[in-house]
């Protein structure tokens, strides 16, 4: 039996579409949407409410052509074939937040008891208008290239992929969201306005052994490979971005 006990209006303003957060091939679009509970449930008290920033959040990271995360000595930031590649403006848009002050992190683990104002690590937030707010976090200290008030354009280099802050490896955290609260905001769906798709991982359980062990990813077929046009890749994904 179903009962209505109240009804409420859900808007569903036309999501953005930007450009590419990077560039280059092999990027994984680990912890995507829509099945990663990381992200996707990451519900945090902020201010009296609760909000999810982090709902429509990649983390992005690199194979290289044996399809690995890293090669040597997983405790070696430079280990990680995204370390140190550059991240990209994805539109037009006013800095208002960019940190550069924090050292990275040794790989394998999250740092215990990070404050929560060091979550982000080295960061940048830029407001793209329209109530569109594109979020960067674990930038490498010095890398970051802007400072708030700076104007940007697409494709811009606005700092490198490290791994400062809450973060177990290297990689670019990028999300979309409603307001400057990198915590405090709701996530918002983005669309990307062109990628390749060249298969996915088996699960985001595949791609945490291969992050952690340094053994190649196995790449799965997709049902729609090729050139994409205005979406989101989703978790686990595989896409190479234009140069």
């Amino acid at each position: 039996m179903i009962q209505i006990v109240g009804e409420s209006n859900v808007p569903s303003p036309d999501a953005v579409v930007m450009g590419p957060p990077l560039k280059g091939t092999k990027w994984v679009a680990a912890d995507g949407c829509c099945t990663s509970e990381r992200h996707v449930r990451a519900v945090l008290p902020i201010n009296g409410k609760l909000a999810i920033s982090q709902r429509f959040a990649i983390d992005w990271e690199k194979l290289n052509d044996e399809n690995r995360i890293f090669v040597g000595d997983p405790q070696d930031v430079t280990s990680y074939f995204c370390y140190g590649e550059e991240i990209l403006a994805v539109g037009e848009g006013r800095v208002i937040i960019a940190v550069d002050k924090y050292d990275d992190q040794i790989p394998g683990e999250l740092p215990p008891l990070i404050p929560l104002e060091e979550a982000d690590g080295n960061h940048v937030v830029i407001d793209l208008g329209n109530g569109n707010f594109a979020f960067y976090a674990h930038m490498i200290r010095g890398s970051v290239a802007v400072e708030a008030g700076d104007f940007v354009t697409r494709g811009q280099v606005i700092g490198l992929v490290g791994n400062t802050g809450n973060t177990s490896a290297p990689h670019l955290h990028f999300h979309m969201m409603s307001g400057p609260s990198t915590f405090g905001s709701n996530g918002i769906p983005y669309m990307i306005y062109e990628y390749d798709l060249i298969g996915r991982a088996e699960s985001i359980e595949a791609f945490d052994e291969a992050e952690i062990n340094g053994t190649p990813l196995e790449i799965f077929p997709v049902n729609t490979p090729g050139i994409h046009k205005d979406d989101l890749p989703l978790d686990v994904r595989i896409v190479n971005f234009p140069d």
